[in-house]
């Protein structure tokens, strides 16, 4: 990565966190809500997979689609699960909830507007956690945001489906799809040759001696629901678009900006469809570009919500 940018996943996802907001789609959203309240559980047990910096916590509860239940916040990076900490008790704070951080690690948050959480961060990879599990605890709602295009869906699925209790509901947000654009264009065959081959690259990942990845995910996951057992309520486009308007970028889009353009360069600086010159002329003008509030990214994802059909 260049030598002026300060490589942080937590700083990331929390830049991430507000192009998330707009990219989110609230009709799946608001399905979500709605089937959730509809299964009848007072005080659902919810699992989040790869919860990273807990976003989706406060996001839904200041959306008004959770506001009561057991919420286990999930993730591979202790880095990720201490700032989610911090910054749950921090937004409580903020809001004026009373927050409570028991022996046990579980934090409780409460308010007289009828806000009634446990949530307990986990530190552990997936699919351990599935494994220790051994058949047990079920969950009434399971949710992931930019998590399942970083597995093998097809293999990876069945077991993380197994968390959930029949006729329980899922909510499986940003998978992406495909499109990475950056504008305006640099060189047009070099910018397609670049997207198409850092899509390689996330078909060809390999994480634990297994294939991690899917540049199609959001496409393929509708085949791999229905051959899981699982309906399909609702899906549609929550794609990221980061532009620069009037006064710039906002918030800390800036440095999203850059750490998407440095991941691209770190997957493809070994890579032998793209030239060592080429790759470096090409980071600078997109780092140029942010730097002036020029740069222009989308990157195509969907959202799915759904249940698991219960076998009568």
């Amino acid at each position: 990565m260049a030598d002026d940018f300060q490589f942080s996943f937590p700083r990331y996802l929390t830049s991430k966190k507000t192009v998330d907001d707009r990219a989110l789609n609230r009709v799946v959203m608001d399905t979500f809500r709605d089937e959730l309240n509809a299964t009848g559980v007072d005080y659902p047990h919810i699992l989040e997979i790869g919860a990273g910096i807990g976003s989706m916590i406060d996001r839904l509860v200041d959306w008004n689609i959770v506001k009561r239940g057991h919420y286990i916040a999930l993730d591979s990076m202790e880095e990720n699960i201490v700032e989610a900490r911090r910054r749950i008790l921090e937004w409580a704070s903020r809001r004026k909830f009373q927050a409570t951080v028991h022996d046990d690690g579980v934090i409780g948050i409460f308010s007289t507007a009828g806000v009634d959480l446990r949530v307990e961060f986990v530190n552990d990879d997936i699919f351990d956690y599935i494994n220790s599990m051994a058949g047990g605890r079920k969950f009434d709602a399971l949710l992931s945001n930019a998590f399942l295009d970083l597995i093998d869906i097809k293999s990876q699925l069945p077991s993380i489906m197994g968390l959930l209790k029949p006729d329980g509901v899922y909510c499986f947000t940003i998978n992406f799809d495909g499109a990475t654009v950056f504008q305006p264009e640099t060189d047009p065959e070099l910018d397609a040759r670049i997207e198409r081959l850092y899509h390689q690259t996330m078909d060809d990942r390999i994480t634990r001696g297994a294939k991690s990845g899917d540049s199609r995910a959001g496409r393929h996951l509708f085949n791999h629901l229905l051959s899981n057992g699982c309906s399909v309520l609702e899906v549609g486009a929550s794609d990221w678009v980061v532009a620069p308007v009037q006064s710039g970028y906002r918030y800390d889009e800036e440095y999203f900006l850059r750490f998407i353009v440095e991941t691209v360069g770190e997957a493809l600086k070994t890579n032998p469809g793209v030239s060592s010159a080429e790759l470096s002329e090409w980071l600078e003008i997109r780092r140029g570009q942010i730097r002036r509030h020029e740069l222009f990214y989308m990157a195509h994802q969907l959202d799915y919500v759904g249940r698991k059909i219960q076998v009568r």
